[in-house]
């Protein structure tokens, strides 16, 4: 699944948050949900019970350490993809 992040959802990103940093909120726009957590090299999307994991490249995580550390970065996009077992919660 291919995701844009761009210069809208770095301005209204929050550093150092799973649920509405840059990345979370590009997510958001492509899979329609607010349902979104981004950890540095996963997302998970859905609830617990009913969710997907994707697993996020390496510029994702080195993407949201310079956000959260001083905020200076740049548009970019990206691909991800289901993570094996990729369910959460119980299967």
């Amino acid at each position: 699944m291919r995701v844009h992040v761009y210069q809208e959802h770095i301005d209204r990103g929050y550093p150092h948050s799973a649920t509405n940093c840059p990345v979370a909120l590009a997510i958001r726009d492509v899979v329609g949900t607010q349902d979104v957590s981004v950890i540095p090299d996963v997302a998970y999307v859905g609830t617990i019970f009913k969710g997907q994991r994707f697993d996020l490249p390496e510029e994702v995580s080195e993407f949201i350490f310079e956000f959260d550390a001083d905020g200076d970065v740049a548009p970019f996009e990206f691909e991800m993809e289901h993570a094996p077992y990729g369910l959460v919660g119980r299967p």
